[in-house]
């Protein structure tokens, strides 16, 4: 959790477009000194220019018990940060004519249903809200899980069930009322786009990106 919000630290206070033009060595410098401003054990950081890695490098700690050093193979747990690739996938299923931004969300779903119940009876759930997170889906985040503890399907996650550590995604809202952010939302999009891709969704994004750059 503290990497993420180091991440989203350093989104806001350094805008992205300066990262570029900073020599390696000052934004190294940039990195280590915000890591000790906000009491960052680790992070790993890649400087990403015209879709491709133009460097990656680890600072910090892994490990605080063995003072294992994070290093470009180091995991973390993607979080939020995996929410524009969702968005940008389900644009372009829209694009591929595979999806719409107004239906009813049930209408791509195969796998699994969102329950209808006195809200969605109002207005159902469309894409365009699952993305906005207007959609009034329950589920703010997720912990994540150990390395380990037993993985859950994504069924399960939805329908909350063990092993997954989270509470069923529902609806709790009219859809299109409110703002409300939802991690719970962007997982229906994942299912959603499973099952009108008939494949798991990081491989329909490594296709895509592949055939394209």
């Amino acid at each position: 959790m503290q990497t993420v919000i180091f991440l989203l630290l350093f989104t806001i206070v350094f805008p992205l477009s300066c990262y570029a033009q900073l020599p390696k060595k000052e934004l190294t410098q940039f990195i280590k000194n915000n890591m000790q401003t906000y009491h960052i054990p680790g992070v790993s950081i890649a400087v990403i220019k015209d879709y491709r890695i133009e460097w990656i490098a680890g600072f910090g700690i892994a490990d605080k018990i063995h003072q294992q050093p994070v290093t470009t193979d180091t995991l973390f747990q993607a979080g939020s940060i995996s929410k524009p690739v969702t968005a940008m996938a389900a644009l372009r299923a829209v694009k591929d004519q595979k999806i719409t931004l107004e239906k009813n969300i049930n209408q791509y779903l195969r796998s699994w249903q969102l329950p209808e119940n006195k809200w969605t009876a109002i207005q159902p759930v469309t894409l365009r809200e699952l993305l906005n997170h207007s959609a009034g889906i329950t589920v703010h985040g997720f912990v994540g899980y150990a390395k380990n503890q037993p993985l859950p399907s994504l069924i399960e996650v939805l329908n909350g069930v063990p092993p997954a550590n989270s509470a069923p995604i529902r609806v709790s809202a009219i859809p299109g009322s409110n703002f409300n952010y939802s991690g719970g939302g962007y997982t229906i999009i994942q299912q959603a786009l499973m099952d009108v891709y008939h494949q798991f969704l990081k491989n329909s994004c490594i296709h895509w990106y592949y055939s394209h750059y």
